[in-house]
């Protein structure tokens, strides 16, 4: 799974994640529920949370292959356009939290997202 990725405000971002090393010896994550919260800075008010999708085409994580530790993340265009900034590209920081059925949610990865802003041609 990627620590650093990208997306552009136009189009969001959708992806496959493999879970790797830092879940140890498990081998299947069918159940699990993630969250992270993606922020510029400490305390951001314009910082966003994704929790499990309920749906396929919903903003957030999905368990894609239980057993392959495979999500899927998807962030909506209209999340990161409501976003306030000018520069034309920032980054936010996020830590993917894991939790399994019936345990303690733990810290899985630090995650970095480049947003970029404009059309996409």
């Amino acid at each position: 799974m990627p620590s650093r990725f990208a997306a552009k405000e136009s189009v969001g971002y959708y992806a496959t994640w493999t879970l790797g090393p830092r879940l140890g010896d498990v081998t299947d994550v069918t159940g699990w529920t993630f969250k992270a919260t993606f922020e510029r800075y400490a305390g951001d008010p314009q910082a966003f949370t994704l929790n499990m999708a309920a749906a396929e085409a919903d903003e957030g994580f999905r368990i894609w292959d239980g057993p392959g530790r495979r999500i899927t993340c998807r962030i909506l265009p209209a999340t990161l356009a409501a976003i306030s900034d000018t520069t034309g590209q920032f980054v936010m920081v996020a830590d993917l939290l894991a939790t399994p059925p019936g345990e303690a949610r733990f810290f899985v990865n630090d995650l970095e997202l480049t947003v970029v802003r404009g059309p996409t041609e």
